[in-house]
């Protein structure tokens, strides 16, 4: 859950 990924929303992946 990072401010810079909005893919990452459930799982804290700077990837998504």
């Amino acid at each position: 859950n990072f401010p810079l990924d909005l893919a990452s929303v459930e799982a804290p992946s700077i990837s998504g």
